[in-house]
């Protein structure tokens, strides 16, 4: 549990300075490239180690990470996480961003289909974990309200501040 909430923690640390070094210019996005390095390195030897200890400590979940579409999307996201790396070292910085995502979308899939249906090996499936019907058609009827108002404004925040900063520009 301790390397899953450390992964979990790096995947944080691996994401961040990609979108930043897509907003700065000169010396602050070399910093943030170079963060995105040690953060996928990071999170590579995160994840590489996750498996041995699984081995070691949890031989259920181990069983269940070696099958087929866990293993599958595993070697996803570690061809994906080379690209990443090989793209940052090159400086191509959108496509990284870009691989950087899908790394953590694979790495994320790879876990959960090793987990599935239980959201606790043995002890709690998805539909024993599920809400009653009563909340759950609430939460239906609910959410397409909720997105007619969210979506343009996050149209706006993102229309607002999407754009390369202007140096010249105060605040």
């Amino acid at each position: 549990m301790v390397v899953g909430g450390l992964i979990g923690l790096a995947i944080c640390a691996y994401i961040t300075p990609f979108y930043m070094a897509m907003r700065t210019r000169g010396a602050l996005r070399e910093d943030f490239r170079t963060r995105a390095l040690a953060g996928a390195v990071v999170l590579g030897i995160l994840t590489s180690i996750e498996i041995p200890i699984a081995w070691l400590y949890a031989p259920l979940f181990f069983e269940r990470l070696v099958h087929f579409f866990p293993l599958l999307f595993i070697g996803l996201a570690v061809i994906c996480g080379n690209s990443t790396l090989i793209l940052l070292w090159k400086g191509v910085y959108r496509p990284a961003q870009l691989c950087a995502d899908v790394t953590i979308a694979f790495t994320i899939t790879g876990f959960v289909a090793a987990l599935h249906p239980y959201m606790v090996i043995g002890q709690l499936t998805y539909s024993e974990a599920a809400a009653p019907e009563s909340t759950l058609l609430a939460v239906m009827v609910t959410l397409p309200i909720g997105a007619v108002l969210l979506i343009p404004s996050l149209y706006f925040l993102y229309k607002t501040f999407g754009g390369d900063p202007n140096p010249d520009h105060p605040l």
